[in-house]
């Protein structure tokens, strides 16, 4: 199957780019640390950065956003040059053991302490208990302390200041002991961000109002008026206090100027290099699961998806062969999914209609609100129809021709329609015909109307011109058609009797194919296509036994077979006695076909096969 690119790919590509940045000022009393020096980043200007909408609250309180296990493959693969040095340890390295925290207000699920607890699973643990993207907690990590790119690992003095938090400007950088500790600096920070949107009105920066936002701890170097958008961008700047100005921006991620501050600016850039726009339309997320053959000319199509932008089902739509065919809501219960990502009302799968053969079936899901859909994934299927063909050139028991066509309820016939001496098939629906002259799957090359929908059909060569046109049965009378077209019949027999079975075959060999009927094991064979006596009459096997017509031997005349289960009695003269062979084929519940399919002048045995 073809799937979305990983996260994990996005993330290893976008950190070829990334080294460490390290803080060096800190916020006052209260809150964070404000402005981080940086590193020797790649130093394109940074154009995207909105000071008024750092972050959505929709990715700030996404505590699903990453399991324990991907926070763990992400830090050991951004991390995965880190080779500690004397006395400092990795991030990817880091145990803890950590205590029991009860549910709180603003933490409002429990922490379970453990021994010996890694940093992802603190990470992990305390975005689900305080309700924050474990995402959030990563990049403040990284642009606090540099520890997740850290390449040589840092000493327990950085551990026990990780996000900043209790470590004042005004206090010489001296953080509060009651902060101290990796565990503890994370579920603190969480929870300090879940505090300013609760109680919005006690800090300084406000959503959804014009705020004085200053550019550096520094009050000689100003500040500019900023509209914060959104509760998480309010929070940021509660907790890292500072703009970066025009100078910090076109450095990239360089050094500005003297005025510049840098935190906020780092937050932007290494989330948007690891995880995306922290304000732009995330992409859905999901899997396809599986496309499989659904019996009669269908497929079905079985996932899961949703878009973290909303907290509504999303549909997903489904394209057989570069072409949009259906769309799927996806709202079906995945407690599986749930368990992972939070999400439970994510489940898609449906049926969806196409002719047979092979189809490359993709499906993708819908981006909400806005943005471009997301392709969940891509599998090839072939689809048999609901019918299979099974077509010999020879008597043995094993087919050379195999191929879907038409759908399971269709009615199959059997006849050379373009005059090319090679009989191929045709399927009734109604009173419509689908014809094939190509033994293979795909689509119909001629499609009439002819008759009502409940005639009997009848297939042969009527005018001697090599083509097999169509009959119906109305009782005992038939109309017969010298042409695939619809419009009246141009010769109207009566013949035989209403309950009488029909055999249609060129019986004396002129070309011109007549009629028979059958009375039990008695044959009634007519050489014109008139009404009358019959020319010939014939007992032959059983009265339950099944009957083909075919011309078995080459010369020109058709005969009678008879077959019981898998074993067909073949007859080549129009008399009783002993059949002039016996062959086994196919099996009991298939449904048996005479034709030339080779076009040399002598029938064989073809069976439909049905597709379960």
């Amino acid at each position: 199957m073809t799937a979305t690119r990983s996260r994990g790919a996005r993330l290893a590509a976008a950190l070829c780019t990334l080294v460490v940045s390290l803080t060096v000022a800190v916020a006052p009393a209260g809150a964070a640390p404000a402005s981080q020096a940086p590193g020797p980043l790649p130093k394109a200007p940074i154009t995207d950065f909105k000071p008024g909408n750092i972050i959505t609250d929709a990715v700030m309180y996404d505590a699903n956003s990453m399991t324990r296990s991907e926070i763990a493959s992400f830090i050991a693969s951004t991390g995965s040059s880190c080779r500690a040095t004397s006395g400092n340890t990795c991030l990817k390295d880091y145990r803890e053991t950590t205590p029991t925290r009860p549910a709180t207000s603003l933490c409002p699920r429990p922490y379970a302490g453990a021994s010996n607890e890694t940093s992802a699973a603190i990470i992990a643990k305390v975005g689900v208990a305080c309700g924050i993207n474990p995402q959030v907690l990563l990049v403040t990590l990284q642009k606090e302390q540099g520890l997740v790119t850290s390449t040589t690992g840092k000493p327990p003095r950085t551990y026990s200041r990780a996000l900043g938090f209790g470590c004042p400007d005004n206090s010489g950088g001296v953080c509060d002991p009651q902060y101290a500790g990796f565990a503890n600096q994370v579920y603190s920070a969480a929870r300090q961000l879940k505090r300013y949107a609760a109680y919005p009105t006690s800090y300084a920066h406000r959503a959804n109002a014009w705020n004085h936002v200053r550019y550096h701890p520094n009050t000689a170097c100003g500040s500019s008026p900023v509209y914060i958008e959104n509760q998480a961008t309010a929070s940021m700047y509660n907790y890292t206090p500072y703009q970066p100005n025009r100078a910090a921006l076109a450095a990239g991620t360089g050094t500005g100027d003297s005025c510049s501050s840098y935190g906020n600016r780092n937050f932007h850039h290494f989330f948007k290099a690891w995880f995306g726009s922290p304000t732009g339309n995330r992409p859905p997320e999901g899997v396809l699961e599986s496309v499989t053959p659904a019996g009669t000319g269908s497929v079905r199509v079985v996932g899961w998806a949703f878009d973290r932008d909303t907290t509504s089902t999303i549909p997903v739509h489904v394209y057989v062969d570069g072409a949009r065919v259906t769309s799927l809501t996806a709202s079906g219960s995945r407690p599986d999914v749930a368990r992972i990502h939070g999400r439970e009302a994510v489940g898609f799968s449906g049926t969806v209609g196409v002719a047979p053969g092979d189809h490359h079936v993709c499906v993708f899901a819908a981006n909400r609100p806005t943005g471009a859909d997301e392709l969940l994934g891509c599998e090839d299927v072939a689809v048999t129809s609901g019918r299979t063909y099974f077509l010999n050139d020879s008597w043995s028991g094993a087919a050379n021709r195999v191929f879907p066509f038409g759908v399971e309820s269709d009615r199959v016939y059997v006849g050379d329609w373009d005059g090319s001496r090679t009989d191929t098939l045709a399927v009734r629906r109604g009173n419509t015909y689908y014809f094939s002259n190509r033994l293979r799957a795909g689509e119909a090359d001629t499609v009439i109307r002819y008759g009502r929908s409940d005639d009997a059909t009848l297939v042969g060569d009527w005018n001697r011109d090599g083509r097999d046109t169509l009959a119906v049965r109305r009782g005992p009378v038939y109309y017969f058609s010298n042409r695939l077209a619809g419009g009246e019949a141009e010769t109207v027999v009566q013949y035989g009797r209403p309950e009488d079975a029909v055999l249609v075959g060129d019986w004396n060999g002129d070309g011109t194919d007549t009629l028979a009927v059958r009375r039990g094991h008695v044959y009634y064979f007519s050489n014109r296509l008139a009404g009358g006596e019959a020319e010939r009459v014939v007992a032959y096997g059983r009265p339950d036994d099944a009957v083909l017509v075919g011309d078995w031997n080459g010369d020109g005349k058709d005969t009678i077979a008879v077959r019981r289960g898998t074993t067909y009695y073949i007859n080549d003269t129009l008399a009783g006695g002993e059949a002039s062979r016996v062959v086994t084929y196919g099996r009991a519940t298939d449904t048996a076909l005479a034709g030339d399919w080779d076009g040399n002048g002598a029938d064989t045995l073809g069976v439909r096969r049905p597709a379960r």
